[in-house]
């Protein structure tokens, strides 16, 4: 099984491929620390009176950006997967032996 020479495309399809893996960390980044901040860090601080009662209005959109960053990580590791399983598809034309 000898992999075949990689050629310009695969190799942008390869770093497509590692962009889209980038993007997803940033993603899971942005969802863990919105989560923590509207479910542990604003409510903590509400409770001690250390701001304003006010503060737990933005709690709402913290969710929802956890939410869509959840979603736009999954959709961006899918397309991440996909993409290096065709551009190993190319280099290695036969699985097994």
């Amino acid at each position: 099984m000898d992999p075949k020479a990689l050629g310009s495309a695969d190799w942008r399809q390869l770093v497509a491929a590692v962009d889209l893996y980038w993007l997803f960390a940033a993603c899971l980044v942005v969802a863990a620390l919105s989560f923590a901040l509207a479910q542990g860090i604003i409510p903590s601080l509400l409770v001690s009176r250390q701001v304003d009662p006010r503060a737990g209005l933005a709690r709402l959109p913290l969710y929802l950006v956890s939410l869509i960053a959840i979603v736009l990580g999954a959709v961006t590791l899918y397309r991440a997967v996909y993409l290096t399983w065709l551009g190993l598809r190319e280099i290695y034309p036969r699985w097994w032996i």
